[in-house]
């Protein structure tokens, strides 16, 4: 049989087999036997086919209890992992084709049972009743602890209601730590002082002391002040649900792994408080012109159909990376097609344009419209004899993989090695022969030689500062691709890192305007004197 399906490594390693991998979670095991050849390339090009499928399931899943509330519906890469273990089923298919009998670890219940159903392995899949309960019973502990946070927050908020009892035009953005309450915004920049009529809403999701701090300029309004205490109980029963699980379609196992994972938190319960508190501000003020950072959130979805009954020009302003593995961007991840999009979207520079337009978006729905956040130096600071900067990841998974690999490529006698933590999410790193840590940007150094990154935008923002910029591929896992097309990179991994090191990599020379193009005023203007 060419797959042999095990829950945890074998004691005994059969004589047949010649190759393993594991599926999904990692586990520490020192195999005898060699690890599926090029195994990172090919996981990434499964989650490239997975794309198609998932749009399909997502819209059907969307249909269902409360599907409007999840992220795996909307088929977002990064809030929901079912696109990663899709991969891991379509590659275990390829895997059970070939001549070779390839052992696969897989210690998730669900990915197991997919597996086992797909390639026809007949083996006993580990328990999944136990794990599930214990998912289901911790989703609610989260949400009991949301609705008190929630309602801590609205009685807080209240106060900033009376700061939007007459406006038209409105940025909604998250209370972003950088954001100040002189009109400078994180995402908009100098708009709110340009325009004294622009008039600022926040997101649910923040800190509420930061919000209200915000508010003190008087136009700006936490849309916590829009909820009501009434509404709590059913953020406590607030969560994705499938009527009838199907165990026979494609991916059932991993949809089914997808709902039980997502009501083991509260994420649910809290689009759902946003889309209530967002729908009884739009029924309170009515605005003529609502802009936010768009990523076409399950949230922002509801907005836009709730905008339309009002008659109010929803506008979204490009905020992430548009890549070819940001699924939900496009139309097609929507239940309603075009129509669940905002009347306008905005872009930062040609090429992102040129990415939305390729996703189906129409061109007369698409502006570029500049880019307000941005770090590009006048000056690259390139130099090949400097030290090689490490972006390390959001993930501490893939950030341990790309710290194991830097550490080879030190006892080698390549680097030095400067290596950033993501400023999210801290990640314990210690000084080493040829290693050192470092607080600072790359862009606030003054010589980088390359630049390593896994996932993030400092790969995007090596690449247009000039520097010899490498992607790092997990082993196991797919780090997804943000670069717009035609921006590529050299791919790296734990195996290959140093040849690709001391091999002299180019400096890369792209115009930083194609991806972030000079603020458009005219746009802009345009924008915030929009009548009804």
């Amino acid at each position: 049989m060419p797959i042999l399906l095990y829950a945890k490594p074998p004691l005994i390693i059969p004589t047949s087999a010649s190759r393993h991998c594991f599926a999904g979670a990692r586990l520490k095991w020192v195999a005898d036997i060699p690890e599926v050849c090029d195994l990172s390339n090919r996981l990434e090009s499964c989650f490239d086919k997975v794309r198609d499928p998932w749009w399909k399931i997502g819209k059907e899943m969307a249909k269902t209890p409360n599907g409007n509330l999840a992220h795996m519906p909307t088929c977002s890469t990064y809030a929901s992992d079912f696109g990663q273990l899709a991969a891991w089923s379509l590659l275990t298919r390829e895997l059970a084709k070939e001549s070779e009998t390839t052992i696969v670890i897989c210690s998730d219940p669900w990915l197991f049972r997919d597996i086992k159903d797909a390639c026809s392995v007949c083996t006993h899949a580990p328990p999944i009743f136990f794990p599930t309960l214990g998912l289901l019973f911790r989703g609610f502990l989260a949400r009991v602890y949301l609705v008190a946070k929630v309602a801590w927050k609205h009685l807080l908020a209240i106060r900033t209601r009376k700061h939007h009892k007459s406006v038209s035009k409105v940025i909604m953005v998250y209370a972003h730590p950088e954001s100040c309450a002189n009109g400078l915004d994180a995402y908009f920049g100098d708009l709110m002082l340009k325009n004294s009529h622009l008039f600022r809403l926040l997101h649910t999701d923040g800190d509420i002391r930061h919000s209200l701090s915000l508010a003190a300029d008087k136009r700006t309004a936490s849309l916590h002040a829009w909820g009501k205490l009434s509404w709590l109980p059913r953020l406590l029963f607030a969560r994705w649900k499938l009527p009838k699980p199907n165990k026979k379609g494609l991916f059932a196992w991993l949809v089914m792994r997808a709902v039980v994972l997502e009501a083991s938190g509260a994420s649910a319960a809290i689009n759902l408080w946003q889309m209530l508190c967002q729908s009884a501000w739009l029924d309170e003020v009515s605005p003529q012109t609502v802009i936010w950072p768009w990523e076409n959130h399950p949230w922002e979805r509801d907005f836009v159909q709730k905008a339309k009954n009002h008659g109010t020009l929803s506008v979204g302003y490009q905020h992430s990376v548009v890549g070819r593995h940001m699924y939900n961007q496009s139309p097609n991840s929507n239940i309603d097609g075009l129509s669940g999009l905002p009347d306008q979207l905005l872009a930062n520079g040609p090429l992102y344009r040129d990415d939305l337009n390729a996703w189906g978006v129409p061109e007369t729905r698409l502006s570029i419209a500049g880019a307000y956040r941005q770090r590009i130096r006048k000056k690259s600071n390139f130099d090949p004899s400097g030290p090689i900067f490490v972006g390390l990841s959001n993930n501490p998974l893939f950030s341990t993989q790309m710290l194991d690999a830097i550490k080879i490529c030190a006892t080698k006698g390549l680097g030095p090695f400067l290596l950033k933590e993501h400023p999210m999410y801290p990640y314990s790193i210690k000084n080493s022969e040829g290693v050192k840590k470092t607080d600072k940007h790359f862009t606030e150094h003054s010589r980088i030689s390359a630049l390593i990154y896994c996932t993030g935008t400092i790969g995007l923002e090596g690449i247009l500062n000039g520097i010899p910029t490498f992607r790092f591929q997990p082993s196991g896992y797919v780090a997804l691709d943000i670069l717009p097309k035609g921006m590529g990179v050299t791919n790296v991994n734990t195996s290959n890192l140093s040849i690709a090191l001391t091999s002299s990599p180019k400096q890369p020379s792209h115009d930083p305007r194609s991806i972030f193009a000079p603020i458009q005023n005219q746009i802009w203007k345009k924008l915030l004197t929009h009548e009804k």
